[in-house]
């Protein structure tokens, strides 16, 4: 079948570019025509201004290196396939979540001063928890196994959302300079006392 573009529309007549031929319609199909010429490129419009408004929100929401501060309390539902695909506990290797040159241990808490780099990342594979504002900071639990998760506190700009899964020392927030973040470690739902070997966290 031979393509036909159309060219021009006059009052009553329209060019065909392929046979050059000038044929006469009336006024009547001509405004009928126009018409759906015009709605159809509406229609495109409004379908594209849609899809990119979805596709903005989207970006802004997974994609923002740091987004404006989260803020879910509910409760992430871990299906039998996600569980499945963490890590075994025993596989596990907790680091820490920021560089700093002072951290220590007491009890059942590591506390890291920020004085290196004001990323937080995550200390292992795993699935963002919960994200809590507390006091106008940032906690945010990460479940790195079917009974283990580590709670980060006193982030200061969250960067990730809950349910997402990160990889081990993928940058999930920052905090600022001088500032100490907290971290422990829940085993069973029962916070364990820690103990450091370098920049490894460990527990019995």
């Amino acid at each position: 079948m031979k393509k036909v573009e159309i060219c021009t529309i006059t009052q009553n007549k329209y060019v065909m570019k392929s046979g050059k031929k000038i044929r006469k319609i009336g006024i009547l199909q001509s405004m009928v025509m126009l018409f759906l010429i015009v709605n159809a490129v509406a229609i495109t419009m409004i379908v594209d201004m849609s899809t990119q408004n979805n596709f903005c929100d989207t970006v802004v929401a997974t994609a923002t290196p740091f987004n404006p501060l989260y803020k879910d309390d509910s409760t992430t539902i871990f299906t039998d396939g996600l569980l499945q695909s963490l890590k075994p506990s025993s596989e596990l290797k907790i680091t820490l979540p920021v560089h700093s040159t002072q951290a220590s241990v007491q009890g059942d808490t590591v506390s890291m001063i920020v004085d290196t780099s004001i990323m937080v990342h995550s200390p292992e594979d795993g699935v963002i928890e919960k994200i809590e504002d507390i006091n106008g900071k940032k906690t945010i639990t990460i479940r790195h196994a079917k009974n283990v998760s580590t709670v980060i506190s006193n982030v200061d700009v969250c960067g990730v959302v809950q349910g997402q899964k990160v990889a081990k020392g993928k940058d999930i927030g920052t905090a600022k300079m001088d500032d100490t973040i907290t971290m422990s470690v829940l085993v069973d739902g029962q916070t364990k006392t820690l103990t450091l070997d370098k920049n490894v966290v460990k527990w019995e």
